[in-house]
């Protein structure tokens, strides 16, 4: 009898948190790339929200466990528990928002005080759909900042569904590669930055987590 052989996919697990301030659309992402839906009236997280998605990258099988951690102050404190085994975390801020972006360093700071040894690390421009004079965040001190850290930056749009897809498999591709113990701690790196900037024109219209006005 002839030997059969059979190229079974290797499934990898592990764990991603989105973080960043309340509103900058972590929510809205999340469900985009779940089920590539989006929502107008998305509310705010509270607390802690997960979901899982399995996705096949060149070939190999990836389950990805992903924490939506809520950005307001007062949850904040209970971060360090959801991120805890993380492999990853991306970290999110609002392109029409400054203070969301200036959140970001405190994010990193948080992460490197609390956060697993390693983790890979990935930025993401939220609501690049909005018109050009809408941004309060440009494009060179994010690619200044971007830089300094050796993160990878995904310029995205929940509601038109651009460059998100893109984020998660940067996160799946520079983990798979990494040493690990369990399946539970991948660790990861960097590396050098990956600046994905799309010219994206629609109008700045609804309110909710991803086109919404702040509190």
């Amino acid at each position: 009898m002839n030997e059969v052989q059979v190229d079974v996919a290797i499934k990898r697990q592990f764990k991603i948190c989105v973080l960043g301030d309340s509103g900058v659309g972590k929510t809205c992402i999340i469900r985009r790339f779940v089920s590539n839906s989006f929502s107008e009236t998305e509310g705010a997280s509270v607390g802690a929200a997960y979901t899982e998605k399995s996705v096949d990258v060149d070939g190999v099988s990836h389950k990805l466990q992903i924490w939506d951690l809520a950005g307001q102050e007062h949850f904040r404190s209970l971060a360090p528990i959801y991120y805890r085994g993380a492999a990853a975390a991306i970290l999110v801020f609002d392109l029409t928002y400054k203070n969301s972006f200036k959140s970001i360093e405190n994010w990193l700071t948080e992460l490197e005080r609390n956060g697993p040894e390693g983790i890979l690390l990935a930025l993401v421009g939220n609501k690049a759909d909005y018109q050009e004079e809408i941004r309060e965040v440009f494009r060179n001190e994010i690619e200044e900042f971007a830089r300094k850290h050796g993160l990878a930056y995904f310029e995205t749009s929940a509601k038109l569904g651009s460059n998100v897809q893109e984020a998660f498999l940067h996160i799946c591709r520079n983990t798979r590669e990494a040493k690990k113990k369990d399946l539970s701690g991948l660790v990861g790196t960097s590396g050098k930055s990956t600046i994905n900037l799309h010219d994206l024109s629609k109008p700045r219209t609804q309110s909710g987590c991803c086109n919404g006005a702040r509190k």
